[in-house]
């Protein structure tokens, strides 16, 4: 039998307003029966840049307008996502693989697979309240045996705490 690769990528580019706790985005690919997988490799880039204000920030207001100094605390965070594979199998059971990964791995009978960037955005501090601009892509490049049926879902954002996996 041979096998048949493909690739999943989840990008996204926000600019918001904090406080918020965090930010999630993942795509899964959901195999029929018992998927026979061939993670190949995953890789990220991007990242999160914080800028902190002394007054609360209204998301009502354009944030790409300059702010009067005075009202800004500074530059105070720039930082990578977490990326990683959740993988789960029919009873249950999951496993998790951080990015970025280099090395074949291969599966057998998975169920499902989610490529999911992670980032942790801080809760309002002092009384100061931040924008965020997350620039975030990740990919994950998979084989699957012949036979081996998968769907690719939507892009989502999601809550970890609420998701399958």
């Amino acid at each position: 039998m041979s096998w048949t690769r493909d690739w999943v990528n989840v990008f996204h580019n926000e600019v918001g307003h904090g406080p918020e706790s965090q930010l999630t985005i993942a795509r899964e690919v959901d195999f029929s029966g018992k998927g026979q997988v061939r993670i190949e490799e995953t890789s990220i880039t991007g990242s999160v840049i914080l800028q902190f204000y002394k007054e609360k920030v209204s998301p009502a207001e354009p944030i790409n307008e300059p702010v009067e100094a005075p009202d800004v605390l500074g530059f105070a965070s720039y930082g990578n996502p977490k990326v990683y594979l959740a993988i789960g199998w029919p009873d249950g059971s999951r496993r998790f693989l951080s990015a970025p990964l280099q090395t074949r791995i291969e599966l057998k009978g998975v169920r499902r697979m989610a490529l999911v960037i992670f980032a942790p955005l801080p809760p309002q501090i002092d009384q100061a309240n931040y924008t965020y601009d997350a620039g975030l892509n990740a990919h994950c490049v998979f084989s699957v045996k012949d036979g081996t049926r998968y769907e690719i879902s939507r892009f989502k954002i999601t809550d970890p705490n609420s998701a399958w996996w």
